[in-house]
């Protein structure tokens, strides 16, 4: 049953002041390079509550995290920090290799196959959190499971064991669906850049890995993320979500003065030239943006505990076929500390 702690928790988008920064007078053809071009630029959340132990943990991880990948060997590290992540390159290399093949683990089609997560699991490929039919030995009619696009989960774990954040959202529908279950399967998205934390590896990159069965801690407190603060590759992915499957969230403010952030996007994106470089979809995913951020869109995010690895539903999906493909390669995820971003010289 879902912690009664939890239960009470809003679950909707709130409002929130935001600082508009200078900075973020990025191009539309900035963003779209955004995909191959590393930047240093990256958003960690910022509680708004008093944090749980466990909210600590997952926060001073992320720093961890953004501080060797973008300082790499240069990184001054106190002894603790450097035990923490001489412990958590253990644990990816441990967790993150295939029993069967010895390699990394294979990471799957989110849907729109015949082979894929949906197969096994059920629901729609589009929802981040979709509620399933399904009823076989790895999950139940009304259940829910996590499997969203990175954008919807960019701080969730990075292996099996890992600690992290999932989407509040997630929790409103296991309660919409009455699902009342304890823990849910849990999938992220390998992330395109190396700077980014759910990065595993160039032959990792838009395929989602399995890290097991996770449930929300139970003394877990909300941490808000305002959707400015995102990085401009979560925003985008927001933004498409939203424009293309809710567009009920919009208020009538959105239909009425929807021309406002039209041109508010043309001008973020650095006037006509770029502007007209873009496809129309493109151009109605950065007003969305415009939108969002004018209305001071927050999303909550709780932090979620470990309960164990399905190693059946692993290899399922793997017997199936399931595992993403790239030029006929099958995807999957790297254990190099050096590719991975977390080659630090522990005698530094």
């Amino acid at each position: 049953m879902v912690p009664s702690t939890i239960m009470s928790t809003s679950v909707v988008l709130v409002s929130q002041k935001v600082e508009r920064e200078d900075n973020e007078n990025v191009s539309a053809r900035a963003i779209k390079q955004e995909e191959t071009v590393p930047s240093t630029v990256i958003s960690t959340p910022v509680a708004v509550a008093p944090l749980s132990s466990q909210t600590q943990a997952v926060l001073d991880d992320i720093e961890l995290d953004v501080k060797v990948k973008t300082e790499g060997a240069k990184a001054n590290l106190s002894a603790e920090e450097k035990e923490r992540l001489k412990k958590q390159t253990e644990l990816i290399q441990k967790w993150n290799i295939d029993p069967d093949t010895g390699k990394g683990r294979y990471v799957f089609r989110r849907a729109c196959h015949p082979s894929c997560i949906t197969t096994v699991l059920g629901g729609s490929g589009m929802d981040p959190w979709p509620v399933t039919k399904m009823d076989n030995e790895f999950i139940k009619p009304g259940q829910i499971y996590v499997a969203g696009d990175e954008g919807w989960n960019p701080y969730g774990p990075r292996f099996p064991g890992d600690i992290g954040f999932v989407c509040t959202s997630a929790l409103k529908f296991m309660q919409d669906a009455k699902s009342m279950q304890a823990e849910f399967h849990l999938f992220v998205q390998c992330a395109s850049r190396p700077d980014k934390k759910q990065w595993q590896g160039q032959s990792a990159v838009g395929g989602r890995m399995y890290v097991g069965k996770y449930k929300f801690v139970e003394d877990g407190l909300e941490q808000e993320i305002p959707f400015e603060s995102l990085h401009a590759v979560y925003r985008r992915y927001v933004a498409k979500f939203i424009y293309r499957r809710a567009e009920s969230w919009y208020d009538e403010g959105y239909r009425t003065f929807k021309s406002r952030h039209y041109r508010a996007a043309k001008k973020r994106c650095g006037g006509d030239e770029d502007w007209e470089e873009m496809n129309t979809q493109e151009q109605h995913y950065a007003a969305v943006e415009e939108y969002l951020i004018e209305t001071k869109y927050t999303f909550q995010f709780l932090p979620v505990k470990f309960v164990g690895y399905d190693e059946a539903l692993y290899k399922k999906l793997v017997s199936i076929d399931a595992v993403a493909r790239s030029k006929g390669e099958k995807k999957h995820i790297s254990v190099d500390p050096v590719e991975l971003g977390r080659n630090y010289n522990y005698n530094n």
